[in-house]
């Protein structure tokens, strides 16, 4: 379970919101800047302005840093970039933080790369040279596939995608939204959340829960004097 309590941010206000277990959420926000701030306080890599978030019953901003770790190794993210590390090639990227937590040698993950490669057939360009080029050679969408396939080898409990459809042609988006999708139902309780800030970029796949900004007319408290004052109160109804 997700648990936004009192929660506040620079820029953006939730209140209380709870993401349970084995569900579907969309979180609109109306910038990128916004989305980058909800998904750092997902991960704990800052502290809101005011309130808590808990990631599966624990509270990031109580946590040590290997605290945190252990609950983070649950968290699968795919950025809007990709979040793939310049130097290395897609395939490398993809294996790294798989190998990195089960001390497997990248032979040993032949078997479950190639799952996770026949489960993103329909995304996949033909061949594979493709995972052979570094990021900066890869399309958006090739940068995000990469990062799904990562995401999928960790098997984890809570996802989050940000802006994974934004700025893809139809086909591409389209794909992407079933592969995560499949991926969410594959394990029981799993909790996927997808940070937008183009409220109609995934209006007509949107099914599940769908947490909605609104702009409030008066700022939030923030201790950081240099914020962007503005800020959203966010509902939660069924979309």
């Amino acid at each position: 379970m997700i648990e936004f309590r009192n929660f506040a941010s620079p820029g953006i206000q939730f209140g209380d919101a709870v993401l349970q277990p084995g569900t579907e959420n969309l979180i609109l926000v109306e910038t990128a800047e916004q989305s980058a701030d909800v998904l750092n306080c997902l991960t704990g890599l800052r502290a809101p302005a005011s309130g808590s978030v808990s990631v599966f019953g624990r509270d990031l901003g109580k946590l040590s840093r290997d605290e945190r770790l252990q609950v983070l190794a649950k968290v699968g993210i795919v950025p809007q970039d990709g979040g793939l590390l310049a130097g290395l090639p897609a395939w490398k990227n993809i294996v790294l933080p798989r190998q990195f937590q089960s001390k497997h040698h990248e032979a040993g993950l032949g078997d479950e790369f190639d799952e996770a490669m026949r489960f993103c057939a329909a995304a996949c360009d033909p061949g594979d040279e493709w995972l052979r080029q570094l990021p900066d050679y890869l399309s958006q969408y090739q940068r995000r596939v990469a990062a799904f396939l990562r995401l999928m080898l960790n098997r984890p409990a809570l996802c989050i995608y940000e802006n994974i459809a934004g700025n893809l042609p139809g086909r591409h988006k389209e794909t992407l939204l079933e592969l995560t999708r499949r991926f969410h139902r594959q394990q029981p309780g799993r909790i996927s959340i997808y940070l937008e800030f183009d409220p109609g970029l995934l209006a007509e796949h949107w099914s599940g829960t769908l947490i909605r900004g609104t702009p409030q007319a008066q700022p939030i408290s923030t201790p950081n004097p240099h914020a962007d004052a503005s800020s959203l109160r966010i509902s939660i109804a069924p979309f």
